[in-house]
């Protein structure tokens, strides 16, 4: 009786951890994030979060996969097509054998685990044949994930590049020290001293050329155009003044009528805003 007493609490705890690590075990592997990129870090993540649009002639395009609650036995499978050429282009299992002959594989380890691996795709041409393609990724023969994105040339890609550094325009009557709009409206007198475009830009390298075109639609009448550049994140304000414009009509007050506002980055139209004057 002594020694049964002495080992029980060693028995308990023993109960407890394997009670604990049966708990652990008994969460599903699933997939988690799935990413297209045309580079990857060193753990099989996608850099810069992944894309939507991959360049014509990327030499290789990776889509990236994250296993959750990773366990012996578990298959990932990855199937590449091609949409628009009605084109299977490849498939690639994974079973979780990380090593260095295998850096693309997912992680296994004695409690589940979570960890990214990476299927390929590269280049055999001078370039991948643009349009639309599909990745479906598969969790021991069932469909997990689906993801898609376009194949571009380089110039739709240029222009896409362009646009992606515009998250959006504003429009309004009057803006803050931080160049942001206070008073936002796209409806406004004739009498309104000044309105505002303010473009928000991210990541924007250094000296990218934004240019803003304001247009009275009616007339198809250009009535002011401006140029800079801008560099890196933040708040870009445009405006046009009825002290200076007003000069320009017989009361000095805006026309009534429908007008637009066209943002540009490097040559590129990124977007036009409709505002009018009543």
């Amino acid at each position: 009786m002594g020694t049964y007493k002495k080992y029980l609490p060693v028995i308990v705890v023993a109960g407890v951890l394997l009670l604990s690590s049966a708990g652990c075990n008994s969460k599903p592997v699933s997939i988690g994030q799935v990413a297209v990129a045309s580079q990857i870090n060193t753990d099989n993540t996608p850099v810069n979060g992944g894309q939507i649009n991959i360049l014509s002639t990327t030499p290789t395009i990776y889509l990236c996969a994250e296993v959750i609650n990773a366990k012996e036995g578990a298959v990932v499978e990855v199937e590449w097509q091609y949409l628009t050429g009605s084109r299977l282009l490849a498939t690639e299992s994974f079973i979780g054998n990380r090593g260095d002959g295998s850096p693309q594989e997912f992680l296994l380890g004695i409690a589940p685990t979570n960890s990214w691996l990476s299927s390929r795709v590269d280049l055999n041409s001078s370039s991948w044949g643009t349009g639309s393609y599909e990745v479906i990724v598969r969790l021991n023969g069932q469909e997990a994930k689906r993801v898609s994105f376009n194949v571009v040339g380089s110039q739709d890609f240029e222009d896409i590049a362009k646009k992606a550094l515009v998250e959006t325009v504003y429009l309004g009557s009057q803006i803050n020290d931080q160049n942001q709009i206070t008073i936002p409206t796209t409806r406004f007198s004739r009498s309104q001293a000044k309105i505002y475009a303010v473009v928000l830009l991210k990541k924007a390298p250094a000296g990218t050329g934004v240019r803003a075109v304001w247009e009275q639609l009616e007339t198809g009448k250009q009535i002011n155009s401006f140029n800079t550049t801008f560099t890196g994140s933040g708040y870009l304000p445009f405006d046009i003044s009825l002290n200076t414009m007003g000069r320009n009509w017989p009361d000095k007050l805006w026309p009534i009528g429908n007008y637009s506002v066209s943002i540009y980055v490097d040559k590129v139209l990124v977007t036009t805003k409709n505002f009018s004057i009543s």
